[in-house]
Formats: structure tokens, C-alpha cells, sequence
């Protein structure tokens, strides 16, 4: 949770001096001491060229205490940007709101979520992670795109994955009649988290975190433990989600 917190403050400082945006995702990996590479698939990561070393100067948060899978020996002799990639925690630079994610009909945590095939997902979600893919392996293969995509927001269809930044909270209104009641706040809009995914193994969920769950990181620096099945991030859909790989590790 310390750690989390940590993260928090990295954010908002970045935000303070880059016209309220957060940290994009990373483009860019590296191992121990190898080369950077460009990133063919979404890292949920932030840019560590962004962030390290004027914002992020304890590379020690990178690792929860309870992750058994990672830690500074992935770093090697000596941290560099590209290897932030390499950390305990899913981070998110666009909005993603719960009521979006599901297609009608669906619970967060009822079973059966799949994305092969597509299963309890909306068209429009499924549309915007396939966008993100597709971004990444363009970018991978092209030495001419400038992998601005990283800082803008993704749409598909009637659905807008608005990139993370201050006042985002304000777009989404539930009641235009009464839009300074209805709006979320920063305290809803979720940022990070601790690693879950669903597993085809016994236990049906991994974590790096003990007991089942993870601390939830939100926009505006408050942290909070949800135990698993619970509200998104920590729900079936989104382990689901996290299952397909989504996220360098």
C-alpha cells in the first residue's frame, strides 16, 4: 500500500509540470543489461523515459514485498528507463469504466468472461483493447511511427478510452440535469493496482499479493485493498482480462 502511495505521489508531480496529463504508457523495454527494444504489445506500464529519474527516484517501489516473481535482479547493474516495464503493478493511462467494459445482461463477477472467443465483453471495449494491440505491433514493426498514440485518447464505436489526465473525472456525468452531483470523482477513478490475472491452475486466480486481492491505487492518491471477487480491477472480468497477457512481464 506504501508503495502504491508512493506511486500516487510520482503521478501527480508529473501531472503538475505536463499540463495535468499522467504518465503514458511505456514503448520501450529492456532486460538486466540488454538493449532497449520497442514494445510489440500493451505494457500497462508507465513510460519510464517519462518518469525516471526526475519523478520516480526509488526504484525500490517498482516491487511489492508480497510479489514472490519480482524484484531488483530484474533490474540489473544499474536502472535505466526501459526497465520499468518490469514491476508488481498494472498501471492505467485511460479511464475505464466498469459500466463500459460489460456487454447488457453481464455482472463484473459472474463466470464465463472470455476474450477467446469473445465472451461478456461490450463490442465497444473489445474494440478499443484490439486498437491498443494493433497501435503496439505498429509500432513495433515501423521505425517511422512516432508512438504518439501513447498520449491520446482511443475510441470505438460510442466509446472513448479517455487518456488519464486532471479533470478527466468530469466527463463522466451520469445525470445532465444535475451534472456537479453526478459527475465522479477522483477518488472513483482508478490508476494502478497489484497483479491478478485468472489462471487454469488450481487456485483459478494468480496474485502477487496475500491474502487474495490487491491494493487499488486511485487518481486522486488514496489507496485501498479489495479482496477478489470484488468491484473492478479486482473482479472476474478484469483478471480475465489480465490473463490474455496483457501487460509485459
Amino acid at each position: 500500500a506504501n508503495n502504491l502511495k508512493q506511486w500516487g505521489l510520482v503521478f501527480k508531480m508529473y501531472a503538475n509540470e505536463w499540463n495535468g496529463r499522467f504518465p503514458p504508457w511505456a514503448r520501450y523495454r529492456c532486460y538486466g543489461d540488454a538493449a532497449e527494444e520497442r514494445l510489440d504489445w500493451p505494457p500497462a506500464a508507465p513510460d519510464g523515459y517519462a518518469i525516471y529519474p526526475e519523478y520516480l527516484t526509488d526504484a525500490n517501489i517498482l516491487f511489492c514485498p508480497s510479489d514472490p516473481n519480482d524484484d531488483a535482479s530484474h533490474l540489473g547493474a544499474n536502472t535505466r528507463p526501459c526497465h520499468i516495464i518490469n514491476l508488481s503493478y498494472i498501471y492505467m493511462a485511460w479511464v475505464l469504466q466498469t459500466e463500459d467494459m460489460i456487454a447488457a445482461g453481464w455482472d463484473e463477477n459472474d463466470e464465463g468472461f472470455s476474450l477467446v472467443p469473445p465472451v461478456g465483453y461490450s463490442d465497444d471495449f473489445l474494440g478499443i483493447q484490439t486498437q491498443l494491440v494493433l497501435n503496439y505491433a505498429g509500432w513495433a514493426a515501423d521505425p517511422s511511427n512516432d508512438g504518439s498514440f501513447v498520449d491520446q485518447d482511443i475510441s470505438s464505436g460510442d466509446m472513448v478510452g479517455y487518456r488519464v489526465r486532471e479533470g478527466i473525472e468530469r466527463f463522466f456525468i451520469t445525470d445532465i440535469n444535475n451534472p456537479a452531483a453526478s459527475a465522479k470523482a477522483q477518488s472513483e477513478v482508478w490508476i494502478m493496482f497489484d497483479e491478478i490475472a485468472r489462471s487454469t491452475s488450481a487456485s483459478g486466480v494468480q496474485f502477487n499479493h496475500v491474502p487474495g486481492g490487491c491494493n487499488i491505487l486511485y487518481m486522486d492518491g488514496h489507496v485501498e485493498f479489495e479482496k477478489y471477487p470484488g468491484k473492478t480491477p479486482v473482479s472476474v472480468a478484469y483478471a480475465e482480462l489480465m490473463s490474455f497477457g496483457y501487460g509485459e512481464r
